[in-house]
C-alpha cells in the first residue's frame, strides 16, 4: 500500500508531479522540494523518476511525518 493512499490531496499532488515532469522532461538527477509537508509532492515525483529527491520542511511535526512515510515506501 502506498503511503499516501488515504491522503485528500493525493490527485492533486499527482497531478502536480505529472505537471512539472511535462514541463521540465527532467527524470533524471536531483530533485528539491521546499516546504515539502507531508513529502507526498516528494513521493509522487521520485516514484515516477530516477530523481534523487530532497525535501525540505521547517515544521518539525510534518518533517518527522514525512520521514515516516517515505521511509516506509522505501
Amino acid at each position: 500500500e502506498a503511503p499516501y493512499s488515504e491522503a485528500t490531496d493525493r490527485d492533486l499532488c499527482r497531478s502536480a508531479a505529472a505537471a512539472i515532469l511535462e514541463q521540465t522532461k527532467v527524470t533524471k538527477g536531483w530533485g528539491l522540494v521546499l516546504n515539502c509537508g507531508t513529502g507526498q509532492l516528494a513521493y509522487e515525483l521520485a516514484r515516477n523518476t530516477d530523481l534523487q529527491i530532497i525535501g525540505l520542511e521547517p515544521d518539525p511535526a510534518k518533517c518527522s511525518q514525512a520521514r515516516s512515510r517515505l521511509e516506509a515506501a522505501g
